[in-house]
């Protein structure tokens, strides 16, 4: 850039909205104009506005250099991947999820089911336990019956989990597969007992009373 104007600052304004220079965030603002300016943000306008706005002030903009990275990466290198959930590119500084997150998730990165919360003031993640199936679908009234029960946030081997199905308790709660498998044995039932289930985590439930899940013969 060359500078005929003196007095007053220089000022650059980047913005993703419009290309009016009171939407924009400033990226360089200084008396002097040097011959290079450096900058690192993501925009989609990029506004001047000169010390002295008349007839007789004049710049003259030599280039525009814009590098950047691909939409799936950012770091000074681009050699870092953004989180696969963003709904568009990621902070080009930081990796987090400028434009949002697709459904289902959320957070900063969209690292976070929707079904989890965050807590703010200790930032632990607690997720709500989920169910997709339940094996076998039915045993003797008798109980003893040796479930397995898959889905999502189920719990780890340190955690207080709880089974409820059809009614009834299921006992020797254990953790197969660290949050998505575990197993019970169902107590004695009868054949009136047929729909719902409940899981606790941690005192974090889930239940569900009106699908079939577990039926006794």
């Amino acid at each position: 850039m060359e500078n005929n104007p003196t007095g007053g600052n220089h000022t650059i304004y980047a913005s993703n909205s419009s290309g009016i220079w009171e939407n924009g965030t400033v990226l360089y603002r200084n008396k002097s104009l040097p011959t290079v300016i450096y900058v690192d943000a993501v925009f989609r306008y990029m506004i001047y506005v000169p010390p002295i706005q008349d007839e007789n002030s004049s710049l003259e903009i030599c280039e525009v250099g814009i590098v950047g990275c691909l939409p799936t990466n950012y770091g000074p290198l681009c050699d870092k991947t953004c989180p696969k959930h963003c709904s568009g590119p990621c902070n080009l500084k930081n990796g987090t999820c400028t434009f949002g997150c697709l459904n289902g998730w959320i957070g900063h990165k969209c690292d976070i089911d929707v079904h989890c919360m965050v807590n703010s003031n200790t930032s632990v993640v607690t997720c709500v336990p989920i169910v997709d199936k339940v094996y076998p679908s039915s045993g003797p009234v008798n109980g003893g019956t040796v479930v397995t029960i898959t889905g999502k946030y189920l719990g780890n081997i340190t955690d207080n989990i709880s089974v409820n199905i059809s009614g009834v308790i299921c006992n020797d709660v254990t953790v197969t597969i660290p949050n998505t498998e575990l197993t019970c044995v169902i107590g004695e039932g009868n054949t009136n007992q047929t729909v719902g289930i409940s899981v606790s985590v941690n005192s974090t439930n889930y239940s569900n009373q009106t699908y079939k899940y577990f039926s006794f013969k």
